[in-house]
């Protein structure tokens, strides 16, 4: 099977709050790569793979040149991602919070919560982000894992001007 266009695929991405170890992320791998086997959209089959993304984030990446997702399927695989949170006893993460990674360890923010640790110096501007917002593969390839100071315009942080002013 080939992909047209990798930069095309669609990215879902699901954060934990927890590292895993790995025991669990085998686990995660084959749990949803059965799934994904078996994933269908409108009766036609969803390929795609999953990976573990720095130990917190579970990606699926779907191969857009074969068969999108509907979004009766998307909401087959959020209901598969909160099950196996259940089975495996994971926290999944707010679709609200920012996960940053400083000094190794990543943690999971509110922006009011990033805002406050920027301003107070807690979290530097050059501490990495990785947004759970992107939807395609070239969003992942463009802004994964890039400094904070990537985002500040989409973050608003330029409207914080003391943060600059260092």
């Amino acid at each position: 099977m080939s992909e047209i266009s990798q930069e095309e695929n669609q990215i879902f991405i699901f954060s934990l709050t927890i590292r895993l170890d790995p025991i669990q992320k085998k686990k995660i791998i084959e749990k949803t790569s059965l799934f994904i086997e078996e994933w269908k959209s409108n009766s036609s089959q969803v390929y795609g793979k999953v990976w573990i993304g720095e130990d917190h984030f579970v990606i699926v990446e779907v191969f857009q040149s074969i068969e999108s997702p509907s979004g009766c399927s998307k909401d087959k695989l959020y209901h598969f991602m909160e099950s196996l949170n259940l089975e495996m006893n994971l926290i999944g993460t707010e679709l609200s919070k920012f996960h940053i990674k400083s000094n190794e360890i990543i943690r999971s923010l509110s922006l009011k919560e990033l805002k406050n640790e920027i301003d107070s110096g807690s979290i530097s501007l050059d501490d990495q982000l990785f947004p759970t917002w992107m939807s395609t593969k070239a969003e992942m390839n463009k802004s994964w894992g890039k400094p904070i100071s990537f985002f500040a315009s989409h973050l608003r942080l330029n409207e914080k001007k003391q943060v600059f002013d260092m």
